[in-house]
């Protein structure tokens, strides 16, 4: 299977710099115009199966890029969402930093550590059944996924190992793996941009 994964368009709560997380937030004008850069980039490519999460802003993104392919079947997961900030929704990053008296560079095991969030265990399993789920059920196809920038991190972390990914995918950058049945998985390319300039 060749996976390629593609981080949704620039969001609202991007723009002012809050956490969306596991809620919907408004797209920019920014947005359209990256997500139809990206439906450029891969309109000659062939996909099987289009997957996003539920949430608006992975949906519309897909369904901008999906404009350029025909009677490719999709499928919204409510399963691979960003992780459940709860409280530290919707509130802008700077706040929260203070707050927890951290800095945006460790904000993440921050919040993490203050247990009003969903869990690394629980996270982690969601990521887990998402490959079980990919794996049994399109093994043998070529699969689209427009995704969020917390999930995709934590999927290839746990699937090409922790130490080859270290830096968050940007808004519609795009990533390609070899997810075939050896292992080890390879990354293809990694948060490529190119198609945005």
């Amino acid at each position: 299977m060749i996976l390629t994964i593609v981080r949704h368009g620039q969001s609202q709560t991007n723009v002012e710099r809050k956490l969306a997380w596991c809620f919907d937030t408004q797209l920019t004008e920014k947005w359209i115009s990256q997500a139809q850069l990206v439906g450029r980039a891969l309109a000659h490519a062939s996909f099987d199966v289009w997957i996003s999460s539920d949430l608006q802003r992975a949906s519309k993104t897909m369904e901008l890029i999906l404009a350029s392919h025909e009677g490719v079947l999709t499928e919204h997961l409510n399963l691979i969402t960003d992780r459940d900030y709860k409280t530290f929704a919707k509130r802008h990053v700077a706040d929260i930093c203070e707050e927890l008296w951290c800095t945006w560079e460790n904000m993440y095991e921050s919040l993490v550590a203050t247990w009003l969030v969903e869990s690394d265990e629980h996270y982690q399993w969601r990521v887990d059944q998402f490959i079980s789920y990919l794996l049994e059920t399109y093994m043998w196809t070529s699969v689209l996924m427009v995704n969020h920038k917390s999930f995709t991190y934590a999927f290839l972390q746990k699937i090409v190992g922790k130490d080859l990914i270290t830096e968050y995918p940007t808004n519609c950058s795009i990533t390609k793996i070899d997810l075939s049945e050896w292992l080890p998985w390879k990354i293809i390319s990694y948060n490529e941009t190119s198609h945005l300039e």
